[in-house]
């Protein structure tokens, strides 16, 4: 609540899944800019060649496709909060470009002659290790100084008992609007699971956990209904156990098939990116697909 009432740069760190979004968005929520634009921007989803016209616009004719002038991000947020998720993928360049307008304040568009005077709040987020980026040379010093004035570190799920159970009966609540159930709660098992099971997926894995055992459950959801990644690896809940509950609840066998592909897939794909610190080419690189590839299967499995 205090550091969200001032002009403060705030830099949230944590794993994927963490809620850094959320508490991007709760920031803002509780400032003075409350009634202004929120804007997000994932860094690491905009291609390095199209991030600069994203952030900063551009004017009619400035280069071939340009059909019509467009704001960027920094101007749409005008007088609001910008938040720039997955800092870390930035270029060198980008930084540089970064640095500056955090310092004046001003931004001219590509092909642009005017600059512009904007008041925006700075809210940036990362899973990477910054300072390690910094002695890497990855990452320029004086910008990570510049966007931590106020850092906030998110802990892992697992690390917040109190909001698990908390975030687990909100996820259950959207899930029965969602899939047009009545689903009242947990079983005790189901809540013993949730205390020790390891959520390396965070916030995400756990939506996704409850909205699979919500479409498996009738009224109570128990442990058997936590399909997904709760069952991988778990102490409750075995592959033996999934595929006899997905063969009891009418699943065909190809249906199956492709419930795991998935399952392995998201997983992979997670793991990689996290290894490469949010490092998109990397992951890219690990994974032997292209960046066009890897943008979509984050988006579908919703790895951010």
């Amino acid at each position: 609540k205090n550091v969200a009432k001032t002009n403060l740069s705030v830099l949230i760190q944590g794993k994927t899944g963490t809620g850094k979004g959320v508490a991007a968005l709760i920031l803002h929520e509780l400032s003075n800019r409350r009634d202004k634009p929120f804007i997000k921007v994932d860094c690491g989803a905009i291609p390095p060649s199209l991030i600069e016209s994203e952030l900063f616009g551009y004017e009619k004719g400035s280069f071939t496709g340009a059909y019509m002038s467009k704001p960027g991000r920094f101007q749409l947020a005008n007088g609001g909060t910008i938040f720039l998720d997955e800092i870390s993928n930035l270029s060198m360049e980008m930084q540089t470009r970064l640095l500056g307008f955090l310092e004046e304040r001003v931004v001219s568009s590509i092909g642009g002659i005017k600059s512009v005077k904007l008041d925006v709040r700075i809210v940036s987020a990362t899973n990477a290790d910054l300072l390690t980026r910094v002695k890497r040379y990855e990452f320029r010093e004086d910008l990570y100084y510049r966007l931590n004035e106020f850092e906030i570190v998110m802990p892992p799920l697992k690390e917040r008992p109190d909001d698990l159970f908390y975030l687990a009966t909100k996820f259950l609540t959207m899930a029965n609007v969602e899939l047009e159930k009545n689903i009242y709660g947990f079983s005790e098992r189901a809540i013993d699971f949730f205390s020790g099971y390891e959520w390396s997926g965070n916030i995400r894995e756990l939506k996704n956990a409850i909205r699979r055992a919500a479409l498996l459950a009738d009224e109570v959801i128990d442990v058997e209904h936590l399909t997904g990644e709760a069952w991988e690896g778990s102490p409750y809940v075995s592959l033996d156990s999934f595929l006899e509950n997905a063969f009891v609840k009418g699943y065909s066998l190809p249906e199956i098939t492709e419930m795991i592909r998935q399952i392995a897939e998201k997983r992979i794909i997670q793991r990689v990116y996290e290894r490469s610190q949010g490092n998109k080419r990397r992951t890219c690189e690990a994974l032997g697909i292209d960046y066009s590839t890897l943008f979509r299967k984050m988006k579908e499995y919703g790895i951010h």
